[in-house]
């Protein structure tokens, strides 16, 4: 795990020095994300010149022989990864076998290796792993850039004629090009969904890899030719591709179980995360119960007793005989993290549950590098409610057809009350009612000033609708969120969380093998039979009394109302009534922002409080990083 950054250049002869001074300045950013060593080299050959940077935080083979960047034995090739390779045990002996000798005992030449003998396509589908890398090729004159399939790990890039900017995070770039132009789709679709889809970042010209993508770029004569997509592995949302086997208990049991334990491949401790819940009692339960780990589990105390879990995890830390270690957060402790957020994400983005992830992170690093989260249990088994709901009204729009003219007219309606989705669902437009459902601000057009939303798109899920073809609210939900949700919002606030503090994070169910054996054996037809998480219940009820976890889900989440009301309450006024500063970022419908503010702080239940949240986090990242 660590933080990778640099830069190539082609055609253009850059000093060592200067190319030095680049790669030293992006890096300087992130070091964060790998705070035992650093390290940079330059390639300046063969019409290239390039800085390539690593900041590591040493997990396998904590020799300095596996620091990176990272040159094959010939000196052709060069590898930066951010991640880390869970299978290349077996990669390793399947190399070996084929005549090819080893330096290190890492899993950062495994990929090196596997990258030139199998080539890049072929590696990418024999890995299990999270990663981002950057593989540079003289030989065939390439550079290979690569997100894992879950998006768990990130790459940014800026790609120019000839020259290629890229960095685990945004800012690395940023300390090159710091007058990049806002883009204004990003902006809309942060208030929308609370965080910025890939491939689009906050900034025009910078870009993020999508989960499971792969893109190349051949280095031509004097420039680099247009970029290539060589690999964006597909979420299956198409009811062919489901239930074509039947389920076993047994067989999902040992396929978790082998995900869990390949998890703990580590040459330093591993604990875990315990909120409570199904998804990180069943990781604990299987690391000690099935793999006998002497595990520390770690959990947060909240002062509010409607948002604490401490006593369930407790209890289950007791039932399972392992050490668990409670931080109780304080209210000051909420306002102290609020205050280093835009320090931590430099895109904006207001998952308030990134409050309480930042703090365990910085706790718990104080004791293991390594922890497991069950982050990616409810992707896996179609866990969340809002699945269920939009399942059913598919279902209902089998026996509610309205005709194509109201479809059309609904179409130009901007969507501000349930029965316009409910319209659009019953024209067959599924996309746009989960769309509608996941949408955090409704009334984004008066949020906006008209010159804003001149350029904008009013639902990126809609153009994304021809990867679809399901009947299956279940499978529909979850294709999208496996694209968008998932990497762009949750493994994007654990990510920075955890990483911010040198600390890393693993997720035993965001597994390759795991997801596609409960696609092969679900369809639009069964999928019940995993309705309320009822599999992973089963498999922790083998470990675990039912009294212990069969309880409602809570969330992970602060009491936001009240904070933003009692504690952040002059602050946030403050910067939505300031209308000068408003005008000038040429964004805002001004007057609506101080009529929601007053609004705000002048009803005792208020139903803002996201929006809210999002705008203040939104003009706090501004004023640090615009």
């Amino acid at each position: 795990m660590c933080g990778i950054a640099g830069c190539i250049f082609v055609d253009k002869y850059i000093e060592k020095d200067k190319l030095h001074s680049i790669g030293r300045e992006m890096i300087s950013k992130i070091e964060h994300r790998g705070p035992d060593t650093t390290n940079g080299i330059i390639v300046d050959s063969d019409g290239i010149s390039a800085a390539l940077y690593h900041a590591r935080l040493s997990i396998i083979d904590l020799h300095e022989r596996s620091n990176q960047p990272m040159i094959s034995e010939d000196g052709n090739s060069v590898l930066l990864l951010n991640g880390e390779i869970y299978n290349y045990l077996s990669l390793r002996s399947e190399l070996k076998l084929k005549g090819i000798k080893f330096r290190t005992d890492s899993d950062t030449e495994v990929l090196l290796n596997g990258l030139i003998y199998w080539g890049v396509t072929e590696t990418l589908n024999k890995l299990d792993g999270m990663y981002a890398f950057v593989f540079l090729n003289r030989m065939n004159k390439s550079v290979s850039i690569a997100r894992d399939n879950f998006g768990e790990k990130p790459l940014y890039y800026l790609y120019e004629k000839n020259q290629l900017f890229f960095a685990s995070q945004v800012k690395a770039i940023l300390a090159v090009f710091p007058d990049l132009e806002l883009n204004s789709q990003s902006v809309f679709n942060y208030f929308k969904y609370s965080y910025i889809p890939a491939p689009d970042t906050i900034y025009l010209k910078v870009n993020k890899l999508q989960n499971g993508e792969c893109c190349k770029f051949i280095i031509g004569d004097n420039e680099f030719l247009p970029m290539e997509q060589v690999a964006r592995r597909s979420v299956r949302a198409n009811d062919m591709d489901f239930g074509k086997k039947e389920f076993s208990i047994q067989k999902f049991n040992n396929i978790l179980i082998s995900s869990v334990e390949s998890r703990f491949i580590s040459d330093v401790p591993v604990g875990a995360f315990l909120s409570g819940g199904i998804d990180s009692s069943l990781v604990a339960a299987i690391a000690t119960k099935e793999l006998g780990k002497n595990l520390d589990t770690f959990t947060i105390k909240f002062e509010d007793p409607h948002f604490d879990e401490s006593s369930f995890a407790e209890n289950i830390a007791a039932e399972l005989k392992i050490r668990n270690y409670s931080y109780s957060m304080s209210e000051s402790d909420i306002i102290n993290v609020i205050n280093i957020l835009p320090e931590i994400y430099d895109e904006p983005f207001c998952d308030s549950s990134q409050v309480p992830t930042v703090f365990l992170s910085e706790k718990v690093s104080r004791s293991v590098k390594v922890a497991l989260t069950g982050d990616g249990g409810d992707e896996l088994v179609f866990g969340y409610p809002r699945y269920q709901r939009l399942d059913r009204l598919m279902k209902r729009n089998s026996f509610l057809k309205l005709n194509n003219e109201v479809g059309r007219f609904s179409k130009n309606l901007q969507p501000g009350k349930f029965l316009t989705s409910l319209i659009w669902s019953t024209t067959g437009d599924n996309i746009f009612l989960y769309d509608y459902m996941v949408s955090r601000f409704r009334n984004l057009s008066k949020l906006f000033n008209d010159d804003f939303q001149k350029n904008v798109k009013r639902s990126l899920l809609m153009d994304r609708k021809k990867n679809f073809n399901t009947s299956s609210g279940f499978i529909l939900a979850r294709a999208i969120d496996l694209n968008s949700y998932l990497p762009e919002e949750l493994l994007v606030k654990t990510d920075r969380a955890s990483m911010y503090f040198g600390l890393e994070l693993r997720t035993p169910f965001l597994n390759r093998t795991l997801f596609d054996y409960i696609d092969e054996t679900t369809n639009p037809r069964n999928i019940h039979f995993l309705k309320n998480k009822s599999i992973l219940k089963e498999q922790l009820n083998k470990y675990l009394p039912q009294r212990l976890f069969n309880r409602p889900k809570m969330g992970f989440a602060i009491p936001l109302s009240f904070y933003l009301k009692k504690y952040l309450k002059d602050d946030i006024i403050h910067e939505m009534t300031n209308l000068t500063y408003l005008e000038n970022q040429g964004i805002f419908n001004v007057h609506y922002i101080e009529q929601l503010c007053k609004k705000y702080f002048n009803e005792k239940n208020s139903t803002i409080d996201y929006f809210i949240w999002s705008f203040y986090m939104f003009q706090k990242w501004y004023r640090r990083s615009v």
